[in-house]
């Protein structure tokens, strides 16, 4: 079929991997996580926690060039402890 006009080459394949391809794990343990990350990094953990999400869109979509760029951005916005 090669030469066929609907014949298109790809590149690039964009899919959601979270919840489809491997299982999510609870919102519980998640946000242990977040927290004990906001304790490494001496931040209050329910300040860190409304940054982190008010930056995930930011994050998810490549915003920050790194999650050190974020995590930065978020101690910067919410309180130490």
């Amino acid at each position: 079929m090669a030469g066929h006009p609907l014949i298109v080459g790809f590149g690039a394949v964009i899919f959601d991997l979270y919840g489809t391809l491997v299982p999510e794990f609870p919102a519980t343990e998640f946000y242990e996580t977040v927290a004990r990350a906001a304790t490494v990094v001496g931040a209050d953990p329910d300040a860190f926690r409304i940054e982190w999400d008010r930056t995930a869109m930011a994050r998810q979509t490549g915003s920050f060039g790194s999650m050190d760029e974020n995590v930065q951005t978020i101690c910067q916005s919410s309180p130490s402890r």
